[in-house]
């Protein structure tokens, strides 16, 4: 399995979950392969994934981007949502300013780890994960969990 890095240079959302969502946010990074050479690929998959910041895991939203990275160096920018939005059954969290939403209350996606329901706390952040299909290998490479203070 191929693990892919991914170096965040730029991020513009998360600054405070309390206040109104944006409808869309830009993500800009650089991914590199385990040899340190950038990906490079015509069609890359990145899935966007959105989940409740408990111990519940809750997948709240997720989006997939398709990207013709050749000769960008591997690096890439995102307009989240704007991608094409993939899963079902999100009910209150249909869309990416909706999986921030603390004033929704009791949401109830069909995902979640531990609970089949997540309650939102008016300070609550929320986990944001990455999925890498770089084309060279047939699997999805998920990217660690980053928990949106460090974004």
């Amino acid at each position: 399995m191929v693990r892919l890095l991914i170096f965040l240079y730029s991020i513009f959302f998360f600054a405070n979950i309390t206040f109104a969502a944006p409808n869309v946010a830009t993500l800009q990074g650089q991914i590199i392969d385990p040899n340190g050479q950038p990906v490079e690929g015509n069609s890359v998959n990145i899935t966007v994934e959105i989940y409740s910041p408990g111990a519940e895991e809750c997948l709240l939203y997720q989006e997939i981007h398709n990207l013709n990275m050749s000769n960008s160096g591997g690096l890439f920018t995102l307009k989240l949502g704007d991608g094409t939005q993939s899963g079902v059954d999100y009910e209150d969290t249909n869309t990416f300013s909706n999986a921030f939403d603390n004033s929704l209350g009791l949401v109830s996606p069909t995902t979640c780890d531990s609970v089949g329901s997540y309650t939102s706390a008016a300070s609550d952040g929320r986990k944001f994960r990455l999925i890498v299909d770089d084309e060279v290998s047939d699997q999805f490479n998920p990217l660690l969990k980053i928990p949106p203070r460090f974004l």
